[in-house]
């Protein structure tokens, strides 16, 4: 994005986010998906039809810890290009991250002022979601809701899921805490959610891993997303895949990370 648009924009076209509220993920395996949370994992996994509810025939399984106010919400499509707005491969991992706004068709009017277009618009009871263009904003899929209260939207949605079974894994997870990404330009992302989604972020160059880091962060929000950048070969080795950009992680808080290690290894993992 022309960086001279930003700022002939600013005043008009900055957004203040309240936090980050959840992300969305493609699954290719429902059940797969919910032993791996439920019972290594230690997180409540919730499983609905979304084809009656949303006239979308998708299939949704939420993850979360206990009520933890950031949960990620997991795709699988029962036709292809079910939702044909949402570009880019159905990989099974993390794709979108959401945050809650104050007043969202503001938000609306200032992105399309800046030519970020909306590519889908998902009402669910008293909730507003829109989701937008990631190649305007940097690989990330950002979808911005409204609703009421702080856990507002998830009680909407907890009535059309399946009922819970007990979390049987025994991680010491406590919350889900920050998302990794990969772009191709770091200063420039830093630029961007500083100036139109008034974030906090910071750059800085990590030589040990041959790359470029961008943290960024709503103002009052604990949670955060780091993107990196890579500047050669060997950035980041250890991590398979490609740097493709898009989010590639997703970092839990635990309560100790050596009996959780040791839980892990026990699995094989």
């Amino acid at each position: 994005m022309n960086n001279k648009n930003l700022a002939n924009n600013k005043g008009e076209s900055r957004i203040e986010l309240i936090a980050m509220n959840h992300m969305h993920g493609w699954m290719d395996n429902p059940g797969a998906l919910c032993r791996v949370f439920r019972d290594i994992l230690g997180l409540t996994c919730e499983e609905r039809d979304l084809t009656p509810y949303l006239g979308m025939p998708l299939l949704s399984t939420i993850t979360r810890k206990d009520w933890d106010s950031v949960w990620v919400e997991y795709f699988q499509e029962l036709v292809p290009e079910a939702l044909a707005s949402i570009t880019g491969p159905r990989t099974s991992g993390i794709f979108a991250v959401d945050y809650k706004v104050k007043n969202l068709d503001q938000a609306q009017k200032k992105l399309e002022a800046l030519g970020i277009a909306r590519t889908l618009e998902v009402p669910i009871e008293s909730t507003r979601q829109f989701w937008y263009d990631p190649d305007k904003t940097f690989g990330i899929f950002i979808e911005l809701s409204e609703f009421e209260g702080d856990d507002g939207l998830v009680k909407n949605m907890t009535p059309l899921c399946k009922p819970l079974v007990t979390p049987q894994g025994k991680l010491g997870i406590e919350r889900l805490d920050h998302v990794h990404a990969w772009t191709t330009d770091a200063d420039g992302a830093a630029r961007f959610y500083a100036d139109v989604l008034e974030m906090t972020t910071h750059t800085w160059i990590d030589s040990k891993n041959n790359m470029k880091i961008a943290l960024l962060k709503a103002k009052n929000d604990p949670r955060y997303i780091e993107l990196f950048q890579p500047l050669g070969q060997g950035a980041l080795q250890g991590i398979d895949g490609d740097h493709n950009p898009g989010i590639f992680s997703v970092n839990y808080k635990v309560e100790d990370i050596g009996k959780a290690t040791c839980q892990l290894e026990m699995r094989g993992i």
